[in-house]
């Protein structure tokens, strides 16, 4: 199976201040990780609007994948920041979610005047995404039915990859298209040698095709 589409991805850097003080004493202080818990938990209620794709999941926000605060443990907290891992889809407008995590933000400042939080985006990677009558993936529909005998099925998975990168910045048409195996981004990550003497061939055709020249 092949990606001609592949979800975006936006990382969103919280950070809140607080007021440190004695750990025995926590009334005098203001708990930045507490008041942390409180964004995080809103912003994982967060609703984006989107346009629904033919084969992408729905876009995701996992709020928290990076959690730092405090200095030391008889010590209010007087800091922390996060980070939260957007997934779009295309459509999406990378400004557009960094405005409703905002807006998330300022209702809860709203309601506690001693929150006090910025937002930024450090990586906004968009989705990318090429038609099922590209001459990239028709290339490689030719050369899978060649090699292995059957057709090429258009997959939509959940991550990104860096064809955001070929198909929209360096204007490269691209597609995820490779062996696959199993326990991804683990220790013990693998794919089967049949398949990557496969996927080899399968390259090998569509570089002769994409050049003009016949198997």
């Amino acid at each position: 199976m092949a990606r001609p589409a592949v979800r975006g991805r936006t990382l969103v850097n919280i950070r809140v201040k607080g007021r440190s003080a004695h750990s025995s004493r926590p009334e005098t202080g203001v708990n930045a990780v507490l008041k942390m818990s409180k964004v995080l938990l809103a912003i994982d209620e967060t609703e984006f609007s989107y346009p629904r794709h033919a084969i992408l999941p729905d876009p995701t926000i996992a709020p928290g994948t990076t959690v730092r605060g405090g200095t030391k443990d008889n010590m209010i907290p007087e800091d922390c920041e996060a980070v939260c891992d957007v997934r779009t889809v295309p459509g999406m407008d990378p400004e557009q979610v960094l405005r409703d995590i905002r807006a998330v933000v300022e209702r809860l400042k709203a309601g506690d005047p001693e929150l006090d939080v910025s937002v930024e985006s450090p990586l906004s990677k968009p989705p990318s995404e090429i038609p099922l009558d590209h001459p990239l993936y028709r290339s490689a529909a030719k050369a899978t039915e060649k090699v292995v005998g059957y057709g090429l099925e258009p997959l939509g998975a959940s991550g990104s990859n860096d064809t955001s990168y070929l198909t929209n910045l360096a204007a490269v048409p691209a597609i995820a298209f490779g062996p696959g195996g199993g326990n991804a981004h683990a220790p013990d990550e693998w794919a089967d040698v049949e398949t990557l003497v496969t996927f080899a061939k399968i390259y090998g055709l569509m570089m002769l095709d994409v050049c003009g020249h016949e198997a």
